[in-house]
């Protein structure tokens, strides 16, 4: 049962960083020009999260 375990929340890290990036990305987009800037908070947020994207593994390997 562990190993099942293992699986299913290796495939979840994958979704759910690349999902959550993608959604800053576009919360940035939706804001235009204020969203490059800092007062916006959304550059120190997608500067911060983007290494979780990555940082176990490459997400089409934990995907698979």
């Amino acid at each position: 049962m562990l190993n099942e375990m293992h699986n299913i929340l290796c495939g979840s890290k994958a979704w759910y960083t690349e999902t959550c990036l993608n959604h800053l990305e576009t919360c940035r987009l939706a804001c235009g020009g204020h969203g490059f800037s800092h007062f916006s908070g959304l550059p120190g947020l997608i500067e911060e999260f983007k290494p979780n994207v990555t940082l176990e593994g490459e997400n089409t390997v934990m995907y698979l």
